[in-house]
C-alpha cells in the first residue's frame, strides 16, 4: 500500500503530464520559445537584467495558458483534493 505523500507525488505527476500534454496540444511551448527569442533579440546584452527577465517571461507564459487548460487543471486539483486516493 502506498504511502499518502507517495500517492500525492504520482497525483502531482500525472497533472503535471497532463499540463505539460495540453500545452503542447496548443503550441504553448514554442510560442514562449519565440517570445523569449524576440524578448532577448530587442534587448542589449548591457541592459538584460535576469531577474527581471525571468518575471516578465514567467508573467507572460502563465498569461499565455488558454483558459480551456487552465479549467481543466483547475477541475482536477479540486477533484483529487475532494477525493483521497482509495490506493
Amino acid at each position: 500500500m502506498a504511502s499518502n505523500d507517495e500517492d500525492a507525488l504520482r497525483r502531482r505527476d500525472r497533472l503535471k503530464e497532463i499540463l505539460k500534454k495540453r500545452l503542447q496540444e496548443v503550441g504553448w511551448e514554442e510560442e514562449m520559445q519565440d517570445y523569449c527569442r524576440e524578448l532577448i533579440q530587442n534587448k542589449s546584452l548591457e541592459h538584460i537584467d535576469v531577474p527581471k527577465l525571468v518575471q516578465e517571461i514567467a508573467q507572460k507564459s502563465r498569461a499565455a495558458v488558454p483558459d480551456n487548460i487552465r479549467e481543466e487543471i483547475s477541475s482536477q486539483v479540486k477533484y483529487f483534493l475532494q477525493h483521497p486516493s482509495k490506493e
